[in-house]
């Protein structure tokens, strides 16, 4: 009767260790989620930053290619006045 209760509370002991080895690896298994997560937003902030830029620097590229129709418009138009005065 006193190895089976040997027996038992080896048992005990030895599952009391999977559990106590289990819950540890769980807490640094959240705590590397909590990490990656904010290095996650991190990194879509930085990609949302980026995406402001790059639309800014599109409306910049735009207006300057209308700007620059409209200049070589006037120049073509003046030319074309010019050789019809000639």
């Amino acid at each position: 009767m006193s190895e089976r209760l040997d027996r038992i509370e080896a048992d005990l002991e030895k599952t009391q260790s999977i559990a106590n080895s289990n819950a540890r690896a769980i807490e640094a298994m959240l705590q590397q989620m909590v990490m990656d997560q904010e290095e996650r937003n991190a990194v879509l902030e930085v990609i949302a930053k980026q995406q402001k830029q790059l639309d800014r620097h599109q409306r910049i590229l735009k207006g300057l290619q209308t700007e620059n129709r409209r200049i070589l418009d006037l120049l073509i138009n003046n030319q074309t006045e010019m050789d019809d005065e000639e």
